[in-house]
């Protein structure tokens, strides 16, 4: 009997991070992860489609960071290390020797963030891996894969679709598998202009003290550990930091062709975070106190809502960023620790972030039991000045304050819009109102403004008085200008009558809502 090749794919030296270099001219290409660090500096940023794996992928070559860097252990030695520009290439590779048989993708006995080939013979697709693909129960009806007809992946695809599977696998069948850490809450990251930065800024404190709940004390990542298994639905409370970061949620098996494709997979439950684990707070998670099934109130991580952009909670990842670090708190709201980390280096060290204007990311699903409803990444402006400046925060805050004014408005003319022109009939005044789609025109509209008014509390020393009035008169001018364009959609003498009524009608709404700073004309 002929023995089976079994091909080796080593993920610090071969090619599995898709990245877009910073000069305009250089094609896409895929590095290892010693050439990743390495050159980091020059990376735009990794060229990767799937917002769920650029977030399970940046956890861990952010897991790789802390450990290699042994911290930063302070806000001084976070500053030191950013003003260098660039990471030593030997720091890295000095670790990366060290662990090197953990990062074989294909290692028959410690293969890369999986287990060794069960005695099972069940097996999976390749596409069980990811979350927004059909295999089994997982029916996608804007995904065309079957359990069937699966095309192979290359072993890099798989790499990052394996850290994905990790990260985001979904409790069902009946009890036998549990949800993963990540599917849980929306996770929110900073993006600089290079993947030095924007790993910089998502390094939190990492010490024998910090974060809170997730120390570097007694924390590793899997592939420091001397015991490699992973048991089927084993509790466990995560070690620290790195642990969380590089959570194993599942007992993989990547199936490798002689050509070092993957078509097959097996797959079982594994790590489950226990349930006294509530208070840890992962860093890239904003959250908020609620009552849970139980009826004891906690804090839980944010999720996205379906038609709700990241800017409209923009004020609420701010708020209270600021607070000392370890002193607590008694506000209900906990913003995403990234944000707090970032304020407690401007107090330490004033001046080093302050002109920054870095894009924070949120990326995560919406689901429905085992089926995703919808994933997404949200870019949105954020001036780092913004984490130390309350009273820039408090004009987030009334901006976005005047926002949710302005559609309640239009919700309001809306109604009586469709009122007027059919004398009342309820069930004919719904349907027409959900057509007109009055709210969603709206906020649609307001997404790119968002992002200029943010801007513009990021110049030196804004005029914030008069950057919110802006906005304000923003807000009122495209109030008036959606209702028009939205009711003019439907035709005929009652309607145009209805629209000459409610528009006075709006028009006072609007004077009430802001009579001192009415100066856009009707």
């Amino acid at each position: 009997m002929t023995d089976i090749h079994i091909p080796s794919f080593d993920l610090t030296q071969q090619g599995w991070l898709p990245v877009t270099l910073s000069d305009p001219k250089s094609p896409p290409e895929s590095w290892g992860l010693r050439e990743f660090f390495a050159r980091a500096h020059e990376v735009q940023g990794l060229n990767e489609s799937s917002p769920l794996t650029y977030t399970a992928v940046l956890r861990m070559l952010l897991a790789v960071a802390h450990r290699a860097l042994a911290g930063p252990e302070s806000p001084t030695e976070w500053v030191t290390l950013w003003s260098r520009k660039s990471f030593d290439p030997s720091v890295f590779d000095a670790y990366l020797d060290r662990w090197q048989d953990r990062f074989d993708l294909f290692d028959p006995e410690k293969p890369f963030a999986q287990v060794p080939r069960m005695s099972s013979d069940r097996f999976s697709p390749a596409a069980r891996l990811y979350m927004e693909r059909s295999s089994g129960n997982n029916n996608l009806h804007f995904d065309h894969s079957t359990d069937t007809q699966t095309p192979p992946i290359d072993a890099g695809e798989a790499a990052r679709a394996l850290l994905t599977a990790q990260a985001y696998a979904f409790a069902g069948t009946g009890g036998m598998f549990m949800q993963s850490p990540m599917v849980a809450g929306y996770s929110v990251t900073f993006e600089g202009s290079n993947m030095f930065e924007t790993l910089m800024l998502n390094l939190v404190w990492y010490d024998e003290s910090h974060p809170t709940t997730l120390t570097a004390s007694g924390d590793s990542p899997w592939w420091e550990l001397e015991d490699l298994s992973i048991p089927n639905k084993g509790f466990a409370r995560p070690r620290g930091l790195t642990d969380l970061y590089t959570w194993r949620s599942r007992r993989i098996h990547l199936v490798p062709e002689p050509d070092g494709t993957v078509q097959k997979v097996q797959y079982e439950q594994g790590w489950v975070v226990k349930d006294d684990s509530l208070d840890l707070r992962d860093p890239f998670k904003r959250y908020v106190e609620s009552k849970g099934s139980s009826g004891k109130t906690a804090s839980f991580p944010t999720n996205f809502t379906k038609g709700k952009a990241l800017w409209r909670d923009s004020y609420g990842l701010i708020e209270g960023a600021n607070r000392t670090a370890g002193v607590e708190s008694t506000q209900t709201n906990e913003p995403p620790g990234i944000l707090t980390n970032l304020s407690t280096i401007e107090n330490a060290e004033e001046g080093v972030l302050e002109r920054l204007l870095p894009n924070i990311v949120a990326t995560g699903l919406v689901n429905n039991q085992a089926r995703i409803d919808l994933w997404r990444m949200d870019r949105m402006r954020l001036p780092l000045r913004l984490l130390v400046a309350e009273e820039i925060q408090l004009a987030v805050h009334d901006a976005i304050a005047a926002a949710e004014s302005g559609a309640r408005i239009l919700g309001m003319v809306g109604k009586r819009f469709c009122e007027v022109a059919l004398s009342g009939d309820a069930d004919d005044v719904s349907q027409i109102q959900n057509q007109l789609q009055l709210r969603e025109r709206f906020w649609a509209r307001l997404d790119r403004d968002f992002q200029g008014f943010m801007g513009k509390l990021g110049d030196d020393k804004p005029d914030l008085e008069a950057v919110l009035g802006e906005w304000i008169d923003l807000i009122k001018t495209l109030i008036r200008s959606v209702f028009v364009l939205a009711t003019n959609t439907v035709t005929g003498h009652r309607w145009y009558e209805a629209q000459v009524r409610v528009a006075w009608m709006l028009d006072n709404l609007v004077k009430k809502q802001w009579p001192a700073q009415d100066r856009v004309s009707a």
